[in-house]
């Protein structure tokens, strides 16, 4: 929607794409998405990556549960893999079954939460290991 005529041209060059593909643009407002930011002052957590990732996934755990009892799945990006452990464990024990996904974990490890998440949904807490190649159209929580 926001590509330049040369970056249009770019693209269908570099996919092999006809000069006369028709191209869709359309408004970036996106009714069906919407954007929370919470502010929290006086955290002690914030020092600590795990500790403030627990107490963010703590406070979504509301918001988590709502989409996946409506059929839906979520992702919880951490910026750490202690803080994707540290959410998972929040989400969980706050009643939201969750698993943490990051590059620490072995590759089989790995495979199994992507697996069990693409076909079955629920929540994961990761790291931008994961994502690479997911695709998954019933997300609607990030």
């Amino acid at each position: 929607a926001t590509a330049t005529p040369r970056v249009v041209e770019n693209i269908i060059h570099a996919l092999g794409m006809p000069r006369e593909v028709d191209i869709h643009r359309s408004s970036l407002d996106r009714r069906n998405i919407e954007l929370r930011v919470r502010y929290r002052k006086g955290d002690d957590a914030w020092g600590d990556a795990a500790l403030s990732a627990a107490v963010a996934a703590r406070d979504a755990a509301p918001l988590v549960r709502e989409a996946i009892e409506g059929g839906a799945a979520a992702v919880l990006y951490c910026a750490t893999r202690a803080g994707c452990e540290a959410a998972a464990a929040a989400l969980t024990a706050s009643g939201v079954p969750c698993a943490a996904y990051h590059a620490g974990l072995g590759a089989s490890k790995r495979e199994e939460v992507q697996t069990r998440w693409t076909e079955s949904g629920g929540a994961v807490c990761a790291t931008v290991a994961f994502g690479m190649g997911v695709d998954k159209a019933d997300v609607r929580l990030v």
